[in-house]
Protein backbone atom coordinates (compact mmCIF):
# COMPACT_ATOMS: atom_id res chain seq x y z
CA UNK A 1 0.00 0.00 0.00
CA UNK A 2 1.48 3.36 -1.02
CA UNK A 3 1.56 6.24 1.41
CA UNK A 4 0.43 9.81 0.84
CA UNK A 5 3.99 10.87 1.50
CA UNK A 6 5.30 8.73 -1.34
CA UNK A 7 2.66 10.00 -3.74
CA UNK A 8 3.80 13.57 -3.10
CA UNK A 9 7.50 12.89 -3.77
CA UNK A 10 7.69 9.83 -6.01
CA UNK A 11 9.71 11.79 -8.60
CA UNK A 12 12.68 12.24 -6.24
CA UNK A 13 15.88 10.21 -6.65
CA UNK A 14 16.15 6.63 -5.46
CA UNK A 15 17.67 5.95 -2.06
CA UNK A 16 20.34 3.44 -1.16
CA UNK A 17 19.09 0.48 0.94
CA UNK A 18 20.56 2.01 4.11
CA UNK A 19 18.99 5.40 3.41
CA UNK A 20 15.64 3.77 2.73
CA UNK A 21 15.88 1.96 6.07
CA UNK A 22 16.56 5.27 7.83
CA UNK A 23 13.62 6.98 6.16
CA UNK A 24 11.19 4.18 6.94
CA UNK A 25 12.17 4.16 10.62
CA UNK A 26 11.96 7.95 10.71
CA UNK A 27 8.34 7.80 9.51
CA UNK A 28 7.60 5.29 12.28
CA UNK A 29 9.25 7.62 14.78
CA UNK A 30 7.45 10.75 13.58
CA UNK A 31 3.97 9.41 12.87
CA UNK A 32 3.18 5.88 14.01
CA UNK A 33 4.48 6.28 17.56
CA UNK A 34 2.54 9.52 17.91
CA UNK A 35 -0.68 7.76 16.89
CA UNK A 36 -0.14 5.01 19.45
CA UNK A 37 0.62 7.35 22.35
CA UNK A 38 -2.26 9.66 21.42
CA UNK A 39 -4.72 6.77 21.52
CA UNK A 40 -3.36 5.45 24.82
CA UNK A 41 -3.65 8.90 26.41
CA UNK A 42 -7.14 9.35 25.00
CA UNK A 43 -8.18 5.99 26.45
CA UNK A 44 -6.77 6.73 29.90
CA UNK A 45 -7.52 10.47 30.06
CA UNK A 46 -10.15 11.77 27.60
CA UNK A 47 -9.66 15.42 26.58
CA UNK A 48 -12.60 16.49 28.76
CA UNK A 49 -10.77 15.15 31.84
CA UNK A 50 -7.28 16.44 31.17
CA UNK A 51 -7.77 19.88 32.76
CA UNK A 52 -8.98 18.49 36.09
CA UNK A 53 -6.28 15.81 36.03
CA UNK A 54 -3.48 18.34 35.61
CA UNK A 55 -5.04 20.76 38.10
CA UNK A 56 -4.74 18.19 40.91
CA UNK A 57 -0.96 17.97 40.50
CA UNK A 58 -0.05 21.15 38.63
CA UNK A 59 2.60 22.14 41.17
CA UNK A 60 4.49 18.87 40.86
CA UNK A 61 3.96 17.94 37.21
CA UNK A 62 6.95 18.63 34.96
CA UNK A 63 5.46 20.44 31.97
CA UNK A 64 6.85 23.62 30.45
CA UNK A 65 4.83 26.70 29.66
CA UNK A 66 4.33 25.86 25.99
CA UNK A 67 3.12 22.37 26.85
CA UNK A 68 0.69 23.74 29.42
CA UNK A 69 -0.71 26.15 26.84
CA UNK A 70 -1.56 23.18 24.64
CA UNK A 71 -3.02 20.83 27.21
CA UNK A 72 -4.18 22.86 30.23
CA UNK A 73 -7.37 24.37 28.86
CA UNK A 74 -10.18 25.29 31.21
CA UNK A 75 -13.62 23.95 30.18
CA UNK A 76 -15.57 24.44 28.02
CA UNK A 77 -12.35 24.55 25.97
CA UNK A 78 -10.85 21.16 25.16
CA UNK A 79 -7.26 20.23 24.27
CA UNK A 80 -6.61 18.86 20.80
CA UNK A 81 -4.56 15.69 21.17
CA UNK A 82 -3.77 15.80 17.44
CA UNK A 83 -1.56 18.83 18.14
CA UNK A 84 0.45 17.08 20.87
CA UNK A 85 3.91 15.86 19.90
CA UNK A 86 5.43 12.60 21.12
CA UNK A 87 7.31 14.33 23.93
CA UNK A 88 4.14 15.85 25.42
CA UNK A 89 2.10 12.67 24.97
CA UNK A 90 4.76 10.64 26.76
CA UNK A 91 5.08 13.24 29.54
CA UNK A 92 1.32 13.18 30.23
CA UNK A 93 1.19 9.39 30.26
CA UNK A 94 4.20 9.24 32.54
CA UNK A 95 2.87 11.85 34.97
CA UNK A 96 -0.78 10.85 35.17
CA UNK A 97 -1.20 7.19 34.19
CA UNK A 98 0.10 5.45 37.30
CA UNK A 99 -1.46 2.13 36.36
CA UNK A 100 0.72 2.05 33.21
CA UNK A 101 3.98 2.37 35.13
CA UNK A 102 6.68 0.16 33.55
CA UNK A 103 8.11 -2.80 35.45
CA UNK A 104 11.43 -1.01 36.10
CA UNK A 105 9.87 2.45 36.36
CA UNK A 106 9.68 5.35 33.92
CA UNK A 107 12.78 6.43 32.04
CA UNK A 108 14.53 3.06 32.34
CA UNK A 109 15.26 0.29 29.88
CA UNK A 110 12.75 -2.56 30.33
CA UNK A 111 14.10 -6.07 30.77
CA UNK A 112 13.58 -8.51 27.92
CA UNK A 113 10.87 -10.34 29.85
CA UNK A 114 8.96 -7.17 30.84
CA UNK A 115 5.98 -6.92 28.49
CA UNK A 116 3.48 -4.61 30.20
CA UNK A 117 2.06 -1.68 28.23
CA UNK A 118 4.24 0.75 30.18
CA UNK A 119 7.30 -1.31 29.23
CA UNK A 120 6.39 -1.02 25.56
CA UNK A 121 5.82 2.74 25.89
CA UNK A 122 9.37 2.97 27.22
CA UNK A 123 10.63 0.89 24.31
CA UNK A 124 9.02 3.34 21.89
CA UNK A 125 10.58 6.29 23.72
CA UNK A 126 14.01 4.67 23.58
CA UNK A 127 13.55 3.83 19.90
CA UNK A 128 12.67 7.45 19.18
CA UNK A 129 15.70 8.76 21.06
CA UNK A 130 17.99 6.29 19.28
CA UNK A 131 16.64 7.51 15.94
CA UNK A 132 18.39 10.83 16.55
CA UNK A 133 21.70 8.95 16.49
CA UNK A 134 21.25 8.15 12.78
CA UNK A 135 20.74 11.77 11.70
CA UNK A 136 24.30 12.49 10.58
CA UNK A 137 24.64 9.37 8.44
CA UNK A 138 20.94 9.11 7.41
CA UNK A 139 21.55 5.39 7.11
CA UNK A 140 20.52 2.23 8.95
CA UNK A 141 22.09 -1.12 8.08
CA UNK A 142 19.93 -4.06 7.02
CA UNK A 143 20.86 -5.96 10.17
CA UNK A 144 19.83 -3.02 12.38
CA UNK A 145 16.67 -2.55 10.34
CA UNK A 146 15.73 -6.19 10.84
CA UNK A 147 16.33 -5.91 14.59
CA UNK A 148 14.32 -2.70 14.96
CA UNK A 149 11.49 -3.95 12.75
CA UNK A 150 11.10 -7.08 14.84
CA UNK A 151 11.06 -5.06 18.06
CA UNK A 152 8.46 -2.66 16.64
CA UNK A 153 6.25 -5.49 15.39
CA UNK A 154 6.33 -7.16 18.81
CA UNK A 155 5.56 -3.89 20.60
CA UNK A 156 2.78 -2.87 18.23
CA UNK A 157 1.24 -6.32 18.41
CA UNK A 158 1.00 -6.19 22.20
CA UNK A 159 -0.31 -2.61 22.19
CA UNK A 160 -2.90 -3.48 19.57
CA UNK A 161 -4.09 -6.44 21.66
CA UNK A 162 -4.34 -4.20 24.72
CA UNK A 163 -6.19 -1.41 22.93
CA UNK A 164 -8.52 -3.80 21.11
CA UNK A 165 -9.50 -5.37 24.43
CA UNK A 166 -10.51 -1.85 25.52
CA UNK A 167 -12.66 -1.13 22.48
CA UNK A 168 -10.20 0.38 20.00
CA UNK A 169 -10.58 -0.48 16.32
CA UNK A 170 -7.29 1.07 15.20
CA UNK A 171 -4.96 -1.28 13.32
CA UNK A 172 -1.47 -0.28 14.49
CA UNK A 173 0.17 -3.25 12.81
CA UNK A 174 -1.15 -2.10 9.45
CA UNK A 175 0.14 1.42 10.04
CA UNK A 176 3.54 0.02 10.98
CA UNK A 177 3.66 -2.27 7.94
CA UNK A 178 2.76 0.66 5.67
CA UNK A 179 5.66 2.71 7.01
CA UNK A 180 8.17 -0.17 6.89
CA UNK A 181 7.32 -1.19 3.33
CA UNK A 182 6.69 2.11 1.56
CA UNK A 183 9.01 3.36 -1.19
CA UNK A 184 10.63 6.71 -0.42
CA UNK A 185 12.97 9.02 -2.33
CA UNK A 186 15.70 11.50 -1.45
CA UNK A 187 13.21 14.31 -0.94
CA UNK A 188 11.37 12.21 1.61
CA UNK A 189 14.60 11.38 3.43
CA UNK A 190 15.63 15.03 3.62
CA UNK A 191 12.24 16.07 4.94
CA UNK A 192 12.35 13.38 7.60
CA UNK A 193 15.86 14.45 8.56
CA UNK A 194 14.83 18.09 8.87
CA UNK A 195 11.85 17.22 11.05
CA UNK A 196 13.91 14.97 13.33
CA UNK A 197 16.63 17.62 13.59
CA UNK A 198 14.02 20.24 14.42
CA UNK A 199 12.52 18.09 17.15
CA UNK A 200 15.93 17.32 18.59
CA UNK A 201 16.90 21.00 18.56
CA UNK A 202 13.67 21.99 20.25
CA UNK A 203 14.14 19.39 22.97
CA UNK A 204 17.70 20.49 23.63
CA UNK A 205 17.11 24.23 23.58
CA UNK A 206 13.90 24.14 25.54
CA UNK A 207 15.67 22.29 28.34
CA UNK A 208 17.95 25.32 28.62
CA UNK A 209 15.21 27.83 27.93
CA UNK A 210 13.07 26.29 30.68
CA UNK A 211 15.62 27.52 33.19
CA UNK A 212 15.47 30.97 31.69
CA UNK A 213 11.72 31.35 31.24
CA UNK A 214 10.22 33.04 34.25
CA UNK A 215 13.60 34.06 35.68
CA UNK A 216 14.22 36.98 33.33
CA UNK A 217 13.29 40.04 35.43
CA UNK A 218 12.23 42.29 32.54
CA UNK A 219 9.81 39.64 31.28
CA UNK A 220 8.30 39.27 34.74
CA UNK A 221 8.08 43.01 35.22
CA UNK A 222 10.32 42.77 38.28
CA UNK A 223 12.51 45.66 39.34
CA UNK A 224 14.60 43.49 41.66
CA UNK A 225 18.18 44.55 40.81
CA UNK A 226 19.72 41.62 42.64
CA UNK A 227 17.75 39.11 40.57
CA UNK A 228 18.75 40.99 37.40
CA UNK A 229 22.42 40.85 38.34
CA UNK A 230 22.14 37.14 39.09
CA UNK A 231 20.48 36.53 35.74
CA UNK A 232 23.12 38.48 33.78
CA UNK A 233 25.90 36.76 35.69
CA UNK A 234 24.55 33.35 34.68
CA UNK A 235 23.19 33.96 31.18
CA UNK A 236 25.09 36.99 29.91
CA UNK A 237 22.38 39.42 28.78
CA UNK A 238 18.79 39.85 27.75
CA UNK A 239 19.99 39.85 24.15
CA UNK A 240 21.31 36.33 24.55
CA UNK A 241 17.97 35.22 25.95
CA UNK A 242 16.03 36.95 23.18
CA UNK A 243 18.19 35.39 20.47
CA UNK A 244 17.73 31.94 21.95
CA UNK A 245 13.97 32.30 22.17
CA UNK A 246 13.86 33.67 18.63
CA UNK A 247 15.71 30.64 17.29
CA UNK A 248 13.37 28.31 19.16
CA UNK A 249 10.32 30.09 17.75
CA UNK A 250 11.74 29.84 14.23
CA UNK A 251 12.42 26.13 14.65
CA UNK A 252 8.92 25.56 15.97
CA UNK A 253 7.46 27.46 13.03
CA UNK A 254 9.55 25.45 10.60
CA UNK A 255 8.30 22.22 12.10
CA UNK A 256 4.68 23.33 11.87
CA UNK A 257 5.13 24.36 8.24
CA UNK A 258 6.80 21.09 7.39
CA UNK A 259 3.99 19.03 8.84
CA UNK A 260 1.46 21.03 6.85
CA UNK A 261 3.41 21.01 3.60
CA UNK A 262 4.79 17.50 3.59
CA UNK A 263 1.75 15.61 4.85
CA UNK A 264 4.06 13.05 6.37
CA UNK A 265 1.33 10.53 7.12
CA UNK A 266 0.68 6.95 6.24
CA UNK A 267 -2.65 6.01 4.64
CA UNK A 268 -5.70 6.65 6.81
CA UNK A 269 -3.83 8.93 9.25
Amino acid sequence: METEFYKVTMASKQLTPDQLNFTRLAVVCLEVIKLVLKDILNFKIPPCSLYSTIKKDKKTVKLNRDQLELCYKKPPLLPDYEKFDVTLLYALIRNFCDNLKPTNGWGKMPSQMANQIGDDIERLRIFRNNSYGHLNSTSVSNSEMKKQSQMLQNVMGRIQTFMKSNGSLENYMEKLDDALNSHFGTDDMEKCKIELETLMTLLSKERNARKMRGCLPCLRGSEDLDSQRNFYRKWGSTTRHACLMSRIDKKRGLLANLKTELKLKVTCF
